[in-house]
Formats: C-alpha cells, structure tokens, sequence
C-alpha cells in the first residue's frame, strides 16, 4: 500500500459519515488531484478489509463500517507497517531494542547499513523516538566515540522500556493466548500471563511474585489485578536492568524526592533483597519501588489508611461539586473524604518520582458519567492549588468514580416521604415501584396520613396519594394507582424544584458569559491544537482574554485532557490572563482526533476569571445540564447560524435570555 492510500484510508477510516475530497486534502496535506488520481487504488486496498467506499453526489465518500470494523482495519494497518523496514513503526522498534538491550555503542551509520535505509532517514527517526521519549523525561543524544545513547535517569528509562515492551507484546492474537500455570496468581489475567513469560524470564517472574506477595502481606494490602501486573513487570526489568549494570545508584532528583510511608520503604527492601541479594547502595532503588507500589489502587478494604494530610482540601473540594450538583452531605462522609484524600496523596507521590501509569477507565467514565466528569475536572483547580501539581484524566475518572458511587447511595439521594392511605402491604409495594422508576430519590418513611405532620418534614420532598392543604413546590399529589402517569408528575416536579434552584442569580451570570460573537458554528480545524488557538484568538479579539491565554490553555491540555465524551471538549483556563469571563462554543466542520482515539466536534472554551465561588458553581451546573442532555447537544449540533446556536445553548433558562 503507497503512502497516499495509507494516509486517505486511516482519515476515512476516523471519519465519520461524509467527507469531501476538499476536507480530506485538508485533513491529509495530499491534493485534491492526487486523492482523486488514487480512488480506485483506495478502493482496492479498503476491499482487503471489507470495507466499501460509497460516493454520493453533492455529499462526499463515507466508508460502510462497523466500529468493529473500523478498529480491525486500524489494526491491520498497524500490523502491516510493524512488519517492513521501510516503515517508522518498524525502525522505531529495532532502534529502541538496540539502546535499551545492548551497552555496545551504536552509531548512525550502524543503523543505516543494519536497516538498509539513509543516514538521513536514521537521523529524522531518531529526532521522532527523541521525542515520544520526552513525556519519560528521557532523550536521545550523539556523544563522540560513544554514538548514539540514551540519556535520562534510570527509573525513567525503565518507564520507557515498559512502554515499548507493551507496544509490541501487548496485542497478542487471541489464537497465541496460552494457558497459565497454577503457579501464577490469580490476579494475572490469560492475556498478561502470555505477555509476560513472552518477554521476561518464567522462573524469575514467580519469584518477583513469590517476593511481592510477601510485601503485600506485610503490609496488609492486596493490589489490584492491573496494579499487580505492573509491579511485577517493574521488578523483572529492575532485575534485567541492574544485571546489565543498571541500578539506580543516583538521580539528578533526588534531593526533590518526598519521603514515602515507612512501611512501604521496609517491604521494598525486603523485596530488592530477594530478588537483587548481591546489590549495593540499594537506598534509592528501594525507595523509588516503595513508590511504585505505594501509588496504586488496592483491592476492597485491605491497605492502611493514608496520613489524612490532604482532609480539608478534599472536603473543600467534594463541597463545591455538592453545591453544583444541588446533593447535600457528600461533604461530611468522611468516608469518601478519606477516599479523595488518599487518592491525592498518590498523585503527589506519583508526581513527584515521575511515574507515569495509564489506564483506560477514563474512557468509559467520560462515556458513561460525562456531566460528573465534567464537573470534578472544572473543579480539579481547587485540588491542584494544594498538592502543587495538575491532575491528570485518569485521577478525574477515578475522582468521578469515587464521588458516583458515593452520590449513589441512599444517604444521598433525594429523601421523600411517602403519604398514604392504605394498608402497609400496598404501600410498600407502591414505594417499591416508585424508587425503582426514580433511581434519584429513596422513600425514607412511610406516613399514614392522619399521621402526618408537614411541620416535622423539613428538606425532604412529599409524595402524598391524599390532598393537602398545605400548597408547597415540595408537596407532590399523586393518585392513590401510581401509575405512570404519576410517575412522570414526579419527576417534572423534581427537575421544577432543581430549576427553581438552578435560576436563582442565573440568568444575568449566563448573559455575561454566553454572546452571539462567540458563537461559531463552522470552525475548520486539522487538530485540537488549531480549535483552541482560533477559538482563544476570537476570544481574545472580543477583549475576553490577553495574549498568551492559547499557551495555558494547551498546556493543561498537554497534561490532561479536556475530552469528556459524547464528542465534546472543554478546554479551560482561570484567572491568569483573562480581562473577563467568556465561553466560546465552536462546532467542528468535522470531527477531529482530541486524544488518541477519542472524536470531537463540539469544543466550549471556558475563560473564568470570576472571584465569587458561588458564580463559578452556577456555571458550571449549567453546563453540566446541558452536557448531560443529548437533545441539546444536538441542537448545537444542528445550529445553522450564531443566532440559533446561542439560542440551543440558553435553551435551558426563561424565554427572553438569548433574545437580548
């Protein structure tokens, strides 16, 4: 397959829906004659995959794709590139195994004559390699009569090696997927064991396992599954590495390193003893494994408590998502106020050593929970202030997780009173039914109603099947069948109480924020890069933000994204550099990659600069209504002009708002 077709195919294949030959040569750098010159050959080559290409008048080209077919053809096309030497994927492989296995001195020339391709093509592979290396703080140097080595401190290049190792073993085919060994432990999946006896040495990795969980047993926790994989890889190249003469003797960070708890330093030690007895100067190697394990989850309840050190951050914190949220108490579980402080102190841990870790949990929280997403990342700014460093979307999953699963249970939901007249039998039943169709509210008791006092009810909402004098927003009369039209009453009764609550001080707060001119909704961009920069530079020709607002944006963008699902971003800067606040909202000519795989098309650009808190939580409430509701994110979509678009945007508040 020529470079042409490659490059069209993998543009159509992350397209959705129509494509022009304009939009693709935008999208690709390849002209529209040469696109055109080619489409029968990218025709052919999308027929290896079963995948047709439909052309319509006046439309564009659009592939006949499943998701599934689509990530296979991804897939293959990463397979195919892996396996020749004129592909960087290919080179990119071997050059790396070169300076991570062998201490001989590599030159370009060696690579050259080794790959049969030009010094010239070495030298641009190198620059590329130097720089996927840099997030490990590791880069790639030519030293005279050395050639060409690696430079970084020990523990990130051991991060690097993970990385690489993964990339190339990770994706085995299910039909090489072998059988593990009673020996292993549970928690190690058919898929990881057959990656990691593929790669390290078997005996040794049951004697890192057999080392590990003594460690654990100390002290008395249980990684999770993915969490003990991971350290049981890190230990097996620790092992490989200091057997090449590789141990961390020394860090150009060391004087910044944090003291981790002390329990974990002494299971490290008997660890490295184990597995490494004739090491010395063992301090810093024991003390950055202490790390690694201490920042990971662990498995139900086992595991100390963490120091509380970040208590009333988290509280400060959870109290401010509450108050967006409209749910009171979150704040005083101190159950989850320990979770979220324990999760913070990892961060810093994990910051402060450079480990990096990934997972793929923020993919299907932002799918799954994308308005609570939202909210815990707008919010993480609180967070970031006090531990010294930004979060990252991993942390923000995990963050939403915590805070769902808490929001979830009873103590939080809206508290009802059910007021009856009819036998217990009937209406437990009929509370039964209620709380199954309205997952929100839980009937905290059940009043006959000569029994009822409504002075004694206060913060908590009436359901009552008999008539009250008493006329209140919270008094909810329903008929004695509760049927679903009664069920319907209910809850457009408790989204008026929610809105009755939302409205108070919000409307003049939303036209400050939301303006016809920073409305665009046909924004041509190639990446994200490109939408945040024309979106910051609008923003900043209306007097919103000074110059140098782009440069933060995308540097927290670089840290953590912005992408929470449903193809909507929210990159967002605070304070610094804004004149006033201001929230542009663009639609995409077409969807462009965020992060990795993840789609967008919808982009708000949040500039906030306001002190009062109370403020910043009304906003982003509104935002989370609107991001938690499709049809209006599809009216967005649909806008054809600023005027509609800015209308689908203030839906939500009284008639009147987006007329002004």
């Amino acid at each position: 397959m020529d470079k042409i077709c490659e490059k069209v195919i993998r543009c159509l294949l992350d397209t959705e829906g129509y494509v022009t030959t304009a939009t693709l040569s935008d999208m690709t750098g390849i002209s529209v004659s040469s696109i055109k010159h080619n489409l029968n050959w990218i025709r052919k080559e999308l027929e290896q995959f079963d995948i047709q290409l439909q052309s319509t008048p006046k439309k564009g080209f659009r592939l006949n794709a499943t998701v599934k077919e689509r990530k296979w053809a991804f897939q293959k096309l990463e397979e195919d590139a892996s396996k020749h030497a004129d592909s960087f994927t290919f080179r990119k492989g071997y050059i790396l195994d070169t300076l991570f296995q062998f201490p001989a001195n590599y030159t370009i020339q060696l690579f050259s004559e080794e790959l049969s391709v030009s010094r010239n093509m070495i030298q641009k592979d190198l620059e590329k390699i130097d720089q996927q290396l840099a997030k490990f703080h590791v880069s790639i140097k030519r030293v005279r009569n050395q050639g060409v080595v690696l430079v970084g401190d020990e523990f990130n290049v051991r991060q690097a090696i993970v990385e690489h190792n993964n990339s190339k073993y990770w994706k085995w085919n299910p039909d090489t997927i072998l059988e593990i060994l009673d020996d292993f432990d549970g928690r190690v999946s058919k898929k990881a064991y057959t990656y990691l006896t593929g790669t390290y040495p078997k005996e040794k990795l049951l004697e890192i396992q057999s080392a590990l969980l003594e460690a654990e047993a100390a002290l008395n926790i249980k990684l999770i599954d993915i969490a003990f994989c991971r350290v049981v890889e890190y230990i097996a190249i620790t092992w490989m590495r200091v057997k090449g003469g590789n141990a961390i003797l020394e860090s150009s960070r060391e004087e910044m390193l944090i003291d981790v708890d002390a329990d974990y330093i002494q299971a490290s030690q008997l660890i490295v003893n184990k597995i490494l007895p004739r090491l010395r100067n063992i301090n810093l190697e024991i003390k950055y494994l202490a790390a690694r394990i201490f920042v990971n989850n662990t498995c139900g309840n086992s595991g100390k408590r963490g120091s509380g050190k970040y208590d009333e951050t988290s509280r400060i914190y959870v109290k401010a998502i509450e108050n967006m949220l409209g749910i009171k108490k979150l704040s005083r579980n101190n159950e989850l106020i320990h979770e979220v402080s324990n999760t913070l102190e990892k961060i810093t841990v994990r910051e402060n050593y450079q480990i990096l870790s990934w997972s793929d949990l923020h993919i299907d929280i932002r799918e799954q929970l994308a308005a609570l997403y939202t909210v815990c990342m707008t919010n993480s700014i609180i967070v970031e202030s006090q531990i010294g460093t930004m979060v990252r979307q991993d942390d923000i999953a995990w963050l939403t997780l915590l805070i769902h699963n808490f929001m979830n249970r009873d103590e939080n939901k809206v508290k009802a009173i059910f007021v009856h007249a009819a036998n217990e039998h009937k209406v437990l039943y009929q509370k039964r039914k209620i709380e199954r169709e309205i997952k929100e509210m839980v009937i905290s008791e059940c009043v006959y109603f000569e029994d009822f006092r409504i002075e004694q009810t206060e913060d908590l909402v009436i359901i009552s099947t008999v008539p009250q004098k008493v006329k209140k927003d919270y008094v909810i009369e329903v008929t004695k069948h509760i049927d679903q039209r009664d069920m319907i009453h209910i809850k457009k009764q408790l989204e008026k109480l929610e809105e009755n609550r939302l409205n108070e001080g919000v409307n003049e707060l939303l036209k400050e924020v939301f303006a016809k001119e920073l409305m665009i909704p046909e924004l041509g961009a190639r990446n994200k890069e490109e939408a945040i920069a024309k979106m910051s530079k609008r923003l900043m020709e209306l007097g919103y933000v000074r110059e140098g607002f782009c440069e933060k944006v995308l540097e927290r963008e670089d840290f953590c994204s912005t992408a929470i699902g449903k193809g909507i971003a929210i990159p967002h800067h605070y304070k610094d550099l804004i004149h006033k606040s201001g929230i542009a909202v663009a639609r995409l000519k077409h969807r462009i990659i965020w992060q990795k795989v993840e789609k967008v098309d919808i982009v708000f650009l949040i500039a906030i600069n306001y002190v009062e808190q109370w403020k910043v939580q009304i906003l982003f409430k509104y935002l989370y209504d609107i991001i938690e509701d499709e049809e209006k994110i599809e009216q967005i979509r649909s806008a054809s002009d600023q005027k509609q678009m800015l209308k689908a945007v203030l839906q939500m508040i009284p008639p009147g708002i987006h007329e002004s």
